[in-house]
Protein backbone atom coordinates (compact mmCIF):
# COMPACT_ATOMS: atom_id res chain seq x y z
CA UNK A 1 0.00 0.00 0.00
CA UNK A 2 1.42 3.39 -1.02
CA UNK A 3 0.37 6.86 0.10
CA UNK A 4 1.80 9.93 -1.68
CA UNK A 5 1.43 13.21 0.18
CA UNK A 6 2.55 16.74 -0.66
CA UNK A 7 3.20 18.74 2.51
CA UNK A 8 3.75 22.32 3.51
CA UNK A 9 4.53 21.61 7.16
CA UNK A 10 6.28 18.80 8.92
CA UNK A 11 5.50 17.48 12.40
CA UNK A 12 8.29 15.41 13.90
CA UNK A 13 7.75 12.40 16.13
CA UNK A 14 10.11 14.00 18.63
CA UNK A 15 7.78 16.95 19.19
CA UNK A 16 9.19 20.29 20.31
CA UNK A 17 6.32 22.14 21.94
CA UNK A 18 8.27 25.12 23.25
CA UNK A 19 11.34 27.09 22.30
CA UNK A 20 14.80 27.29 23.77
CA UNK A 21 16.04 30.67 25.03
CA UNK A 22 19.19 30.49 22.84
CA UNK A 23 19.95 29.00 19.43
CA UNK A 24 20.72 25.26 19.52
CA UNK A 25 21.32 22.81 16.70
CA UNK A 26 20.26 19.67 18.59
CA UNK A 27 17.30 18.76 20.76
CA UNK A 28 15.61 15.70 22.23
CA UNK A 29 12.39 15.24 24.18
CA UNK A 30 13.15 12.86 27.04
CA UNK A 31 9.65 12.82 28.53
CA UNK A 32 6.83 13.52 26.09
CA UNK A 33 4.98 15.49 25.08
CA UNK A 34 6.99 18.41 26.49
CA UNK A 35 7.76 17.43 30.09
CA UNK A 36 11.55 17.13 29.86
CA UNK A 37 13.48 18.54 26.87
CA UNK A 38 17.19 18.82 26.08
CA UNK A 39 18.81 21.40 23.80
CA UNK A 40 22.53 21.42 23.06
CA UNK A 41 25.45 22.58 20.89
CA UNK A 42 28.94 21.14 20.81
CA UNK A 43 32.38 21.78 19.37
CA UNK A 44 35.44 19.53 19.24
CA UNK A 45 36.12 20.27 22.91
CA UNK A 46 32.97 21.59 24.65
CA UNK A 47 29.25 21.04 25.04
CA UNK A 48 26.69 23.69 26.04
CA UNK A 49 23.20 22.66 27.13
CA UNK A 50 19.80 24.00 28.07
CA UNK A 51 17.22 21.81 29.81
CA UNK A 52 13.51 22.56 30.24
CA UNK A 53 11.55 20.50 32.79
CA UNK A 54 7.94 20.94 33.86
CA UNK A 55 8.42 20.86 37.61
CA UNK A 56 7.92 23.20 40.54
CA UNK A 57 10.88 21.80 42.41
CA UNK A 58 13.97 19.97 41.09
CA UNK A 59 15.41 17.89 38.29
CA UNK A 60 18.40 15.69 37.65
CA UNK A 61 20.25 14.97 34.39
CA UNK A 62 23.31 12.90 33.57
CA UNK A 63 24.90 9.84 32.03
CA UNK A 64 24.67 6.24 33.17
CA UNK A 65 27.45 3.70 32.52
CA UNK A 66 25.10 0.74 32.17
CA UNK A 67 21.45 1.79 32.14
CA UNK A 68 21.14 1.80 35.93
CA UNK A 69 21.48 4.69 38.44
CA UNK A 70 24.58 3.41 40.25
CA UNK A 71 27.79 4.97 38.95
CA UNK A 72 26.00 7.71 36.99
CA UNK A 73 27.52 11.18 36.43
CA UNK A 74 24.73 13.74 37.05
CA UNK A 75 23.82 17.32 37.83
CA UNK A 76 21.19 18.41 40.39
CA UNK A 77 19.17 21.60 39.83
CA UNK A 78 16.56 23.41 41.91
CA UNK A 79 15.36 26.88 42.87
CA UNK A 80 15.51 28.03 46.48
CA UNK A 81 12.63 29.84 48.17
CA UNK A 82 14.50 33.16 47.97
CA UNK A 83 14.79 32.84 44.15
CA UNK A 84 18.45 31.80 44.14
CA UNK A 85 19.34 28.56 42.43
CA UNK A 86 21.27 25.44 43.24
CA UNK A 87 23.35 23.71 40.57
CA UNK A 88 25.86 20.98 41.44
CA UNK A 89 27.94 18.30 39.73
CA UNK A 90 27.28 14.95 41.40
CA UNK A 91 27.48 11.18 41.04
CA UNK A 92 25.28 8.32 42.20
CA UNK A 93 26.71 5.73 44.54
CA UNK A 94 24.61 3.04 46.23
CA UNK A 95 21.50 4.93 45.07
CA UNK A 96 22.65 8.13 46.82
CA UNK A 97 23.33 11.36 44.95
CA UNK A 98 26.70 12.61 46.22
CA UNK A 99 28.51 15.87 45.43
CA UNK A 100 31.66 15.49 43.30
CA UNK A 101 35.01 16.45 44.76
CA UNK A 102 35.69 18.52 41.62
CA UNK A 103 32.91 20.48 39.89
CA UNK A 104 33.19 20.02 36.10
CA UNK A 105 29.71 21.12 35.01
CA UNK A 106 29.32 24.93 35.13
CA UNK A 107 26.00 26.78 35.31
CA UNK A 108 25.29 29.93 33.34
CA UNK A 109 21.78 30.43 34.71
CA UNK A 110 18.83 28.66 36.33
CA UNK A 111 15.40 30.27 36.21
CA UNK A 112 11.69 29.64 35.87
CA UNK A 113 9.72 30.38 32.70
CA UNK A 114 6.03 29.59 32.99
CA UNK A 115 5.71 25.96 34.12
CA UNK A 116 9.33 25.16 33.24
CA UNK A 117 12.43 25.04 35.40
CA UNK A 118 15.27 25.89 33.00
CA UNK A 119 19.00 25.41 33.42
CA UNK A 120 21.79 26.53 31.08
CA UNK A 121 25.26 25.08 31.59
CA UNK A 122 28.43 23.73 29.97
CA UNK A 123 31.41 21.44 30.40
CA UNK A 124 34.37 19.92 28.56
CA UNK A 125 33.68 16.79 26.53
CA UNK A 126 36.78 15.16 28.02
CA UNK A 127 37.46 15.70 31.71
CA UNK A 128 40.51 13.56 32.65
CA UNK A 129 38.76 12.78 35.95
CA UNK A 130 40.98 10.38 37.90
CA UNK A 131 38.26 10.00 40.55
CA UNK A 132 35.91 8.47 37.93
CA UNK A 133 33.06 10.68 39.18
CA UNK A 134 32.66 12.36 35.77
CA UNK A 135 32.30 10.67 32.41
CA UNK A 136 33.96 11.76 29.21
CA UNK A 137 31.32 12.47 26.54
CA UNK A 138 32.63 10.53 23.56
CA UNK A 139 31.40 9.15 20.25
CA UNK A 140 28.43 6.83 20.39
CA UNK A 141 25.15 6.59 22.24
CA UNK A 142 25.62 7.22 25.97
CA UNK A 143 22.69 6.32 28.20
CA UNK A 144 21.05 9.47 29.56
CA UNK A 145 19.51 9.33 33.05
CA UNK A 146 16.82 11.82 34.03
CA UNK A 147 14.64 12.47 37.08
CA UNK A 148 12.40 15.21 38.42
CA UNK A 149 9.93 15.55 41.24
CA UNK A 150 8.56 17.27 44.33
CA UNK A 151 10.33 18.34 47.50
CA UNK A 152 12.74 21.06 48.56
CA UNK A 153 16.39 20.05 48.64
CA UNK A 154 19.57 21.49 50.09
CA UNK A 155 23.29 21.02 49.52
CA UNK A 156 23.33 17.75 51.43
CA UNK A 157 20.60 16.03 49.45
CA UNK A 158 21.34 12.32 49.37
CA UNK A 159 17.90 10.74 49.60
CA UNK A 160 16.88 7.83 47.42
CA UNK A 161 16.07 9.06 43.95
CA UNK A 162 13.19 8.28 41.64
CA UNK A 163 14.34 7.85 38.05
CA UNK A 164 12.14 9.26 35.28
CA UNK A 165 13.69 7.37 32.37
CA UNK A 166 16.79 6.12 30.53
CA UNK A 167 17.50 6.93 26.88
CA UNK A 168 20.41 6.10 24.59
CA UNK A 169 21.12 9.31 22.66
CA UNK A 170 23.76 10.24 20.11
CA UNK A 171 25.21 13.44 21.59
CA UNK A 172 28.26 14.35 19.55
CA UNK A 173 27.70 12.49 16.28
CA UNK A 174 24.50 14.21 15.25
CA UNK A 175 23.81 16.34 12.20
CA UNK A 176 24.66 19.34 14.39
CA UNK A 177 22.66 21.51 11.99
CA UNK A 178 19.07 22.62 11.54
CA UNK A 179 17.39 21.31 8.40
CA UNK A 180 14.11 22.78 7.15
CA UNK A 181 11.86 20.15 5.57
CA UNK A 182 8.70 22.23 5.73
CA UNK A 183 9.25 23.77 2.28
CA UNK A 184 6.76 23.23 -0.60
CA UNK A 185 9.25 21.18 -2.65
CA UNK A 186 9.22 18.30 -0.16
CA UNK A 187 7.11 15.30 -1.23
CA UNK A 188 6.27 12.39 1.04
CA UNK A 189 5.49 8.81 0.05
CA UNK A 190 4.42 6.07 2.47
CA UNK A 191 4.99 2.38 1.77
CA UNK A 192 3.25 0.09 4.23
CA UNK A 193 3.37 -3.71 4.46
CA UNK A 194 -0.05 -5.03 5.45
CA UNK A 195 -0.32 -8.51 6.92
CA UNK A 196 -0.89 -10.54 10.06
CA UNK A 197 2.20 -11.77 11.85
CA UNK A 198 2.16 -15.55 11.49
CA UNK A 199 1.74 -17.22 14.91
CA UNK A 200 3.70 -19.93 16.62
CA UNK A 201 7.36 -18.98 16.24
CA UNK A 202 9.78 -16.37 17.58
CA UNK A 203 11.17 -15.02 14.29
CA UNK A 204 9.54 -13.79 11.11
CA UNK A 205 11.16 -12.11 8.12
CA UNK A 206 8.43 -10.61 5.95
CA UNK A 207 9.03 -8.89 2.59
CA UNK A 208 7.15 -6.91 -0.03
CA UNK A 209 8.30 -5.25 -3.26
CA UNK A 210 7.22 -1.69 -4.08
CA UNK A 211 7.73 0.76 -6.93
CA UNK A 212 8.67 4.38 -6.36
CA UNK A 213 6.14 7.03 -7.47
CA UNK A 214 6.36 7.62 -11.22
CA UNK A 215 6.83 11.38 -10.67
CA UNK A 216 10.08 10.58 -8.84
CA UNK A 217 11.37 8.43 -11.69
CA UNK A 218 10.85 10.77 -14.63
CA UNK A 219 13.55 13.12 -13.43
CA UNK A 220 16.32 12.86 -10.87
CA UNK A 221 14.93 13.13 -7.33
CA UNK A 222 16.78 13.21 -4.00
CA UNK A 223 15.55 11.35 -0.94
CA UNK A 224 16.52 13.61 1.97
CA UNK A 225 14.95 11.78 4.91
CA UNK A 226 13.31 8.49 5.75
CA UNK A 227 11.09 7.53 8.64
CA UNK A 228 10.32 4.07 9.96
CA UNK A 229 6.57 3.93 10.52
CA UNK A 230 5.59 1.34 13.13
CA UNK A 231 2.04 0.28 13.92
CA UNK A 232 1.29 1.68 17.41
CA UNK A 233 1.65 -1.02 20.02
CA UNK A 234 3.91 -3.18 17.84
CA UNK A 235 7.17 -1.38 18.65
CA UNK A 236 8.37 -4.27 20.81
CA UNK A 237 8.09 -6.77 17.94
CA UNK A 238 9.93 -4.96 15.14
CA UNK A 239 13.66 -5.77 15.25
CA UNK A 240 14.75 -4.18 11.99
CA UNK A 241 13.46 -2.67 8.77
CA UNK A 242 15.65 -2.66 5.65
CA UNK A 243 15.10 -1.13 2.22
CA UNK A 244 16.88 -3.22 -0.42
CA UNK A 245 17.00 -1.86 -3.95
CA UNK A 246 16.09 -4.09 -6.89
CA UNK A 247 18.49 -4.26 -9.82
CA UNK A 248 17.13 -3.69 -13.38
CA UNK A 249 16.99 -7.47 -13.84
CA UNK A 250 13.92 -7.55 -11.60
CA UNK A 251 11.95 -5.46 -14.08
CA UNK A 252 13.67 -6.56 -17.29
CA UNK A 253 13.71 -10.29 -16.56
CA UNK A 254 11.50 -11.36 -13.68
CA UNK A 255 8.45 -9.15 -14.32
CA UNK A 256 8.48 -9.94 -18.03
CA UNK A 257 7.59 -13.55 -17.32
CA UNK A 258 6.06 -13.41 -13.84
CA UNK A 259 3.37 -11.43 -12.01
CA UNK A 260 4.43 -9.21 -9.14
CA UNK A 261 5.42 -11.44 -6.22
CA UNK A 262 3.00 -11.68 -3.33
CA UNK A 263 4.23 -10.24 -0.04
CA UNK A 264 5.07 -12.91 2.47
CA UNK A 265 7.75 -14.63 4.56
CA UNK A 266 11.16 -14.25 2.90
CA UNK A 267 13.08 -16.50 5.31
CA UNK A 268 11.47 -19.66 6.59
CA UNK A 269 12.03 -20.52 10.26
CA UNK A 270 9.12 -22.88 10.82
CA UNK A 271 6.80 -25.12 8.82
CA UNK A 272 3.91 -22.84 9.82
CA UNK A 273 5.49 -19.97 7.88
CA UNK A 274 6.73 -21.31 4.54
CA UNK A 275 8.55 -18.84 2.33
CA UNK A 276 6.61 -17.50 -0.66
CA UNK A 277 7.68 -16.59 -4.20
CA UNK A 278 9.06 -13.35 -2.78
CA UNK A 279 12.19 -15.43 -2.09
CA UNK A 280 12.76 -15.83 -5.83
CA UNK A 281 13.40 -12.10 -6.26
CA UNK A 282 15.56 -11.80 -3.15
CA UNK A 283 18.79 -12.06 -5.14
CA UNK A 284 17.56 -9.27 -7.44
CA UNK A 285 16.63 -6.93 -4.57
CA UNK A 286 19.59 -7.00 -2.24
CA UNK A 287 21.40 -3.66 -2.21
CA UNK A 288 20.77 -2.19 1.25
CA UNK A 289 20.26 1.57 1.28
CA UNK A 290 18.04 2.57 4.24
CA UNK A 291 18.06 0.71 7.52
CA UNK A 292 16.36 0.95 10.87
CA UNK A 293 17.60 -1.24 13.72
CA UNK A 294 16.02 -1.92 17.09
CA UNK A 295 16.28 1.02 19.49
CA UNK A 296 17.19 3.50 16.75
CA UNK A 297 15.58 6.83 16.02
CA UNK A 298 12.59 6.31 13.73
CA UNK A 299 13.48 9.48 11.76
CA UNK A 300 16.77 9.81 9.85
CA UNK A 301 17.51 13.13 8.15
CA UNK A 302 20.45 13.39 5.79
CA UNK A 303 22.81 16.38 6.01
CA UNK A 304 21.53 19.54 4.32
CA UNK A 305 23.99 19.30 1.41
CA UNK A 306 23.41 15.59 0.65
CA UNK A 307 20.67 13.58 -1.05
CA UNK A 308 20.18 9.94 -2.05
CA UNK A 309 19.39 9.91 -5.80
CA UNK A 310 16.56 8.06 -7.51
CA UNK A 311 15.09 8.43 -10.99
CA UNK A 312 16.51 10.23 -14.02
CA UNK A 313 18.46 8.69 -16.87
CA UNK A 314 20.91 6.91 -14.59
CA UNK A 315 18.43 5.97 -11.90
CA UNK A 316 18.45 2.23 -11.23
CA UNK A 317 16.59 2.59 -7.92
CA UNK A 318 13.07 2.06 -9.27
CA UNK A 319 11.74 -1.01 -7.44
CA UNK A 320 12.69 -1.89 -3.89
CA UNK A 321 11.90 -4.44 -1.24
CA UNK A 322 11.00 -3.75 2.39
CA UNK A 323 12.26 -6.44 4.74
CA UNK A 324 10.69 -6.49 8.20
CA UNK A 325 12.24 -8.65 10.93
CA UNK A 326 9.79 -9.41 13.74
CA UNK A 327 11.02 -10.76 17.06
CA UNK A 328 8.15 -12.43 18.89
CA UNK A 329 9.68 -14.26 21.89
CA UNK A 330 6.29 -15.02 23.45
CA UNK A 331 4.98 -16.57 20.20
CA UNK A 332 1.87 -14.39 20.35
CA UNK A 333 -0.64 -15.02 17.58
CA UNK A 334 -2.61 -12.80 15.19
CA UNK A 335 -0.67 -9.57 15.66
CA UNK A 336 -2.01 -7.20 13.01
CA UNK A 337 0.73 -5.00 11.56
CA UNK A 338 1.13 -2.49 8.75
CA UNK A 339 4.55 -1.04 9.47
CA UNK A 340 6.74 0.34 6.70
CA UNK A 341 8.72 3.36 5.58
CA UNK A 342 8.07 7.00 4.72
CA UNK A 343 10.33 8.75 2.20
CA UNK A 344 10.83 12.52 2.07
CA UNK A 345 12.08 13.63 -1.34
CA UNK A 346 12.73 16.74 -3.43
CA UNK A 347 13.51 17.65 -7.03
CA UNK A 348 15.46 20.62 -5.73
CA UNK A 349 18.71 18.69 -5.96
CA UNK A 350 21.31 18.95 -3.24
CA UNK A 351 25.01 19.51 -4.08
CA UNK A 352 26.21 16.03 -3.11
CA UNK A 353 24.74 12.67 -4.15
CA UNK A 354 25.79 9.87 -1.82
CA UNK A 355 25.78 6.09 -1.86
CA UNK A 356 25.63 3.32 0.73
CA UNK A 357 27.93 0.31 0.96
CA UNK A 358 27.84 -2.68 3.30
CA UNK A 359 30.71 -4.61 4.89
CA UNK A 360 30.41 -7.36 7.43
CA UNK A 361 30.33 -11.05 8.31
CA UNK A 362 28.17 -13.65 6.68
CA UNK A 363 25.58 -14.62 9.27
CA UNK A 364 26.20 -18.34 9.60
CA UNK A 365 27.92 -20.58 12.16
CA UNK A 366 31.24 -20.83 10.31
CA UNK A 367 31.60 -17.03 10.42
CA UNK A 368 30.31 -16.38 13.95
CA UNK A 369 30.51 -19.06 16.66
CA UNK A 370 30.76 -17.67 20.19
CA UNK A 371 31.29 -19.89 23.25
CA UNK A 372 29.09 -19.24 26.30
CA UNK A 373 30.28 -17.74 29.58
CA UNK A 374 32.62 -15.09 28.14
CA UNK A 375 32.65 -11.41 29.03
CA UNK A 376 34.44 -10.42 25.84
CA UNK A 377 34.75 -12.50 22.66
CA UNK A 378 36.25 -10.66 19.69
CA UNK A 379 35.64 -11.19 15.98
CA UNK A 380 37.74 -9.34 13.40
CA UNK A 381 36.86 -8.92 9.73
CA UNK A 382 39.19 -7.33 7.16
CA UNK A 383 38.23 -5.81 3.83
CA UNK A 384 41.29 -5.49 1.62
CA UNK A 385 42.28 -3.67 -1.54
CA UNK A 386 39.98 -5.65 -3.90
CA UNK A 387 36.98 -4.60 -1.79
CA UNK A 388 37.97 -0.97 -1.27
CA UNK A 389 38.88 -0.66 -4.97
CA UNK A 390 35.30 -1.63 -5.78
CA UNK A 391 33.96 0.92 -3.29
CA UNK A 392 36.08 3.67 -4.85
CA UNK A 393 35.24 2.75 -8.44
CA UNK A 394 36.89 5.39 -10.63
CA UNK A 395 37.62 7.74 -7.70
CA UNK A 396 40.96 7.97 -5.91
CA UNK A 397 39.17 8.45 -2.59
CA UNK A 398 35.68 8.54 -1.12
CA UNK A 399 34.42 10.58 1.81
CA UNK A 400 32.54 8.75 4.57
CA UNK A 401 30.10 10.87 6.58
CA UNK A 402 27.90 8.44 8.47
CA UNK A 403 27.33 4.82 9.49
CA UNK A 404 24.90 2.48 11.20
CA UNK A 405 26.18 -0.73 12.80
CA UNK A 406 24.29 -3.93 13.54
CA UNK A 407 24.72 -6.88 15.87
CA UNK A 408 22.17 -8.82 17.84
CA UNK A 409 21.60 -9.23 21.58
CA UNK A 410 25.06 -10.24 22.85
CA UNK A 411 26.88 -7.51 20.88
CA UNK A 412 28.62 -5.25 23.43
CA UNK A 413 31.10 -3.14 21.41
CA UNK A 414 31.83 -2.46 17.77
CA UNK A 415 34.46 -0.50 15.87
CA UNK A 416 35.46 0.06 12.26
CA UNK A 417 38.77 1.61 11.23
CA UNK A 418 40.56 2.75 8.10
CA UNK A 419 43.89 0.94 7.73
CA UNK A 420 46.61 2.59 5.61
CA UNK A 421 49.99 0.92 5.13
CA UNK A 422 49.03 -1.51 7.94
CA UNK A 423 48.46 1.37 10.37
CA UNK A 424 45.02 2.16 11.78
CA UNK A 425 44.55 5.86 11.02
CA UNK A 426 40.91 6.75 11.69
CA UNK A 427 37.62 5.43 13.05
CA UNK A 428 34.73 4.87 10.67
CA UNK A 429 32.63 3.70 13.60
CA UNK A 430 33.21 3.86 17.34
CA UNK A 431 30.66 3.53 20.11
CA UNK A 432 31.85 2.82 23.64
CA UNK A 433 28.19 2.60 24.71
CA UNK A 434 27.22 0.05 22.06
CA UNK A 435 24.10 -1.92 22.91
CA UNK A 436 22.65 -4.71 20.79
CA UNK A 437 19.14 -3.44 21.56
CA UNK A 438 19.79 0.26 20.83
CA UNK A 439 21.44 0.87 17.45
CA UNK A 440 21.29 4.17 15.62
CA UNK A 441 22.91 6.21 12.85
CA UNK A 442 26.04 8.19 13.58
CA UNK A 443 26.94 11.24 11.49
CA UNK A 444 30.51 12.48 11.56
CA UNK A 445 31.62 15.98 12.43
CA UNK A 446 34.77 15.34 10.41
CA UNK A 447 34.74 13.45 7.10
CA UNK A 448 36.64 10.14 7.12
CA UNK A 449 38.59 9.54 3.90
CA UNK A 450 39.02 6.11 2.33
CA UNK A 451 41.79 6.17 -0.28
CA UNK A 452 43.13 3.85 -2.94
CA UNK A 453 44.92 0.83 -1.34
CA UNK A 454 43.29 1.49 2.07
CA UNK A 455 41.67 -1.35 3.97
CA UNK A 456 38.81 -1.57 6.48
CA UNK A 457 39.05 -3.41 9.81
CA UNK A 458 35.74 -4.32 11.44
CA UNK A 459 35.61 -5.55 15.05
CA UNK A 460 32.65 -6.94 16.98
CA UNK A 461 32.84 -7.77 20.69
CA UNK A 462 30.31 -10.11 22.29
CA UNK A 463 29.28 -10.77 25.90
CA UNK A 464 27.94 -14.28 26.56
CA UNK A 465 28.28 -14.35 30.36
CA UNK A 466 24.59 -15.20 30.72
CA UNK A 467 24.59 -17.82 27.96
CA UNK A 468 24.84 -21.57 28.52
CA UNK A 469 25.08 -22.61 24.84
CA UNK A 470 27.07 -21.45 21.85
CA UNK A 471 25.76 -18.39 20.00
CA UNK A 472 25.98 -18.81 16.22
CA UNK A 473 25.73 -16.41 13.36
CA UNK A 474 22.22 -16.25 11.97
CA UNK A 475 19.17 -14.09 11.20
CA UNK A 476 17.15 -14.51 14.41
CA UNK A 477 17.59 -12.19 17.40
CA UNK A 478 18.94 -15.19 19.35
CA UNK A 479 21.75 -15.58 16.83
CA UNK A 480 24.40 -13.01 15.93
CA UNK A 481 25.55 -10.62 13.22
CA UNK A 482 28.36 -8.12 12.60
CA UNK A 483 27.64 -5.61 9.84
CA UNK A 484 28.14 -1.93 9.01
CA UNK A 485 26.26 0.18 6.47
CA UNK A 486 28.21 3.26 5.44
CA UNK A 487 27.19 6.49 3.69
CA UNK A 488 29.80 7.98 1.36
CA UNK A 489 30.45 10.12 -1.71
CA UNK A 490 31.10 10.20 -4.59
CA UNK A 491 28.84 7.20 -4.95
CA UNK A 492 29.64 4.13 -7.01
CA UNK A 493 26.26 2.84 -8.09
CA UNK A 494 27.76 -0.44 -9.34
CA UNK A 495 28.98 -1.64 -5.94
CA UNK A 496 26.89 -3.33 -3.22
CA UNK A 497 28.80 -5.09 -0.44
CA UNK A 498 31.76 -7.11 0.78
CA UNK A 499 31.37 -10.05 3.16
CA UNK A 500 33.89 -12.22 4.99
CA UNK A 501 33.71 -15.77 6.28
CA UNK A 502 35.88 -18.75 7.23
CA UNK A 503 35.62 -21.52 4.65
CA UNK A 504 35.02 -25.19 5.41
CA UNK A 505 38.58 -26.29 4.71
CA UNK A 506 39.86 -23.78 7.30
CA UNK A 507 37.40 -25.22 9.80
CA UNK A 508 38.43 -28.82 8.98
CA UNK A 509 42.06 -27.98 9.74
CA UNK A 510 41.07 -26.33 13.02
CA UNK A 511 38.79 -29.19 14.16
CA UNK A 512 41.46 -31.78 13.33
CA UNK A 513 43.96 -29.87 15.45
CA UNK A 514 41.49 -29.82 18.37
CA UNK A 515 41.05 -33.58 17.95
CA UNK A 516 44.81 -34.13 17.85
CA UNK A 517 45.34 -32.30 21.14
CA UNK A 518 42.37 -33.93 22.85
CA UNK A 519 40.13 -30.85 23.09
CA UNK A 520 37.34 -32.60 21.18
CA UNK A 521 36.64 -36.05 19.79
CA UNK A 522 36.17 -35.62 16.07
CA UNK A 523 33.78 -38.21 14.64
CA UNK A 524 32.39 -36.48 11.55
CA UNK A 525 34.73 -34.44 9.33
CA UNK A 526 32.12 -34.00 6.61
CA UNK A 527 31.78 -30.23 6.91
CA UNK A 528 29.52 -28.77 4.27
CA UNK A 529 27.04 -25.96 3.88
CA UNK A 530 24.33 -26.20 6.51
CA UNK A 531 26.34 -28.62 8.64
CA UNK A 532 26.97 -27.64 12.26
CA UNK A 533 30.11 -29.05 13.97
CA UNK A 534 28.30 -31.10 16.64
CA UNK A 535 31.59 -32.62 17.78
CA UNK A 536 32.75 -29.17 18.86
CA UNK A 537 29.44 -28.16 20.41
CA UNK A 538 29.25 -31.34 22.49
CA UNK A 539 32.82 -31.13 23.80
CA UNK A 540 33.54 -29.96 27.34
CA UNK A 541 34.15 -26.24 27.11
CA UNK A 542 37.39 -25.84 29.03
CA UNK A 543 39.25 -22.50 29.36
CA UNK A 544 41.84 -23.89 26.92
CA UNK A 545 39.18 -24.68 24.32
CA UNK A 546 37.64 -21.22 24.72
CA UNK A 547 41.04 -19.62 24.11
CA UNK A 548 41.65 -21.76 21.03
CA UNK A 549 38.29 -20.79 19.53
CA UNK A 550 39.06 -17.11 20.19
CA UNK A 551 42.50 -17.51 18.61
CA UNK A 552 40.91 -19.14 15.55
CA UNK A 553 38.61 -16.19 14.91
CA UNK A 554 41.52 -13.77 15.26
CA UNK A 555 44.24 -15.59 13.31
CA UNK A 556 42.62 -18.02 10.85
CA UNK A 557 42.69 -17.58 7.08
CA UNK A 558 39.45 -16.04 5.93
CA UNK A 559 37.52 -15.70 2.66
CA UNK A 560 36.40 -12.31 1.33
CA UNK A 561 33.49 -12.04 -1.11
CA UNK A 562 32.65 -9.00 -3.24
CA UNK A 563 29.20 -8.36 -4.69
CA UNK A 564 28.13 -5.89 -7.36
CA UNK A 565 24.88 -3.90 -7.54
CA UNK A 566 23.08 -6.88 -9.09
CA UNK A 567 24.24 -8.96 -6.11
CA UNK A 568 26.45 -11.03 -8.37
CA UNK A 569 29.41 -12.56 -6.55
CA UNK A 570 32.21 -11.04 -8.59
CA UNK A 571 35.36 -11.93 -6.64
CA UNK A 572 36.50 -14.36 -3.95
CA UNK A 573 39.81 -13.93 -2.10
CA UNK A 574 41.48 -16.01 0.62
CA UNK A 575 43.50 -13.86 3.01
CA UNK A 576 45.54 -14.24 6.19
CA UNK A 577 44.55 -11.98 9.10
CA UNK A 578 45.69 -8.38 8.81
CA UNK A 579 48.28 -7.29 11.37
CA UNK A 580 47.83 -3.59 12.11
CA UNK A 581 49.36 -0.88 14.27
CA UNK A 582 46.63 0.40 16.65
CA UNK A 583 45.20 3.87 16.25
CA UNK A 584 46.44 6.56 18.64
CA UNK A 585 43.61 7.68 20.94
CA UNK A 586 43.01 11.41 21.43
CA UNK A 587 44.03 12.66 24.87
CA UNK A 588 41.71 14.68 27.06
CA UNK A 589 42.24 18.25 28.28
CA UNK A 590 41.46 20.17 31.45
CA UNK A 591 41.88 23.60 29.89
CA UNK A 592 39.44 26.51 30.10
CA UNK A 593 35.73 25.97 29.67
CA UNK A 594 33.31 27.57 27.26
CA UNK A 595 33.27 31.34 27.40
CA UNK A 596 29.65 32.30 27.81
Amino acid sequence: MIFLIFIFGLISINVQCHQSTDSYLNHWVLVKPDIYTLFWNYTETDITMEIHVKTNNWFMFGFSPNGTPDGSDVIMVWLNEDGSYHFSDRHIENNKVLTDKVQNWFAKDVFRQGPYLIAKFSRKLKICDSSKEDFDIVEGTPTVISAYGPGVFNENFDENIRIADFHSITFIQTQNQKIDLSTPDIEIADFRVNHTVIPGYHTLYYCQVFKLPSSWLNTTTHIVKFETVVTPGNERYLHHMIVTECSPSYENEYLKSNPEPRPGPCLSFHESQPATEIVQVGSMCNKQSMIWHVGGNYEVEYPADKGYPVGGEDGEFKYFMIELHYHNPDNLANIEDNSGIRFYATKKLRPIEFGVFTVGALFDWNTILIPPGLENFENYYYFRKPCTDEILGKSDQVNIFGTVFHTHAVGKLATAKVVRDNKEIDFIYKNEYFNGWKQDYQFFNKIVQLKRNDQIKLTCHYDTKEKTNYTMGGPSAYEEMCQMNTMYYPRNKYFSRCKETFNFETWRIFLRSLDTFGDIKLINEDLREGFIPEDLLKAKLTPTLKNKIQDFFINAVRTEMIYDYHYNLTEIHKNPPLKTIPIEEQKCSNKSFVDW
